[in-house]
């Protein structure tokens, strides 16, 4: 189940609670690790935006072994569909989670919905002791 962010909660509280949480485990794909990944998901209500921020390892990328991962799904608050992703909140998602390395992520956006909305995947490839390459 989701973590809900409500009104008392910031989109920079948010980014810090999730990434310490994040950093209590990784995710290679097991199904042991969903545990794990059910507590990287939240909803952050005022902002209309779902979240999981997670890593990740060896899961076939190609020139990599880790990352750190950000989903981002945005929602209309009265009817909670999806709906395209606004560029404004996704940049500000990113500077929150990723700081200065931005600049290294690898971004897809896909269609979800029948096209009503978007999933925008954020990958920050990583070595070592989970640091950005």
């Amino acid at each position: 189940m989701a973590r809900r962010y409500g009104d008392k909660w910031t989109m920079a509280a948010v980014a810090k609670k999730m990434k310490r949480v994040a950093n209590q485990g990784s995710w290679g794909g097991l199904t042991t690790e969903r545990g794990y990944v059910k507590s990287c998901y939240g909803i952050h209500e005022p902002s209309g935006t779902h979240l999981i921020f997670t890593r990740e390892y060896h899961l076939g990328f190609d020139d990599y072994d880790k990352c750190f991962y950000l989903g981002l799904v945005f929602v209309r608050s009265e009817t909670k569909e999806a709906k395209k992703s606004d560029k404004q909140l996704t940049q500000k998602w990113l500077e929150l989670f990723f700081g200065n390395n931005i600049n290294r992520l690898r971004i897809k956006t896909e269609a979800i919905s029948h096209g009503r909305g978007d999933f925008v995947h954020c990958r920050l490839p990583c070595g070592y002791s989970w640091l950005p390459l």
